[in-house]
């Protein structure tokens, strides 16, 4: 008994299995702040395409591709209208 709990105590195994999951478990902490520091970027870009399609993120008086419309104004459609 005495032989196998020597043998127990000797075996490194374990704590060289231990170090690569502290190693692998550090590696996916880094490549999950990555991944969501570059989905908020994306996210980001993402959002500024849709206000400039919806022309939020345009000048007051002008359309989305930056061209103003018949009348001169866009916050006035009688004069667009006409």
């Amino acid at each position: 008994m005495l032989k196998v709990a020597l043998e127990f105590l000797a075996d490194e195994g374990g704590a060289t299995a231990i170090e690569y999951a502290v190693i692998s478990s550090g590696i996916g902490m880094v490549v999950l702040a990555g991944v969501d520091a570059a989905g908020k970027a994306v996210n980001n870009t993402f959002g500024d395409v849709v206000a400039a399609l919806d022309g939020q993120g345009t000048t007051p008086g002008t359309r989305a591709n930056g061209v103003v419309p018949p009348g001169g104004s866009m916050s006035n459609p009688t004069l667009a209208a006409e």
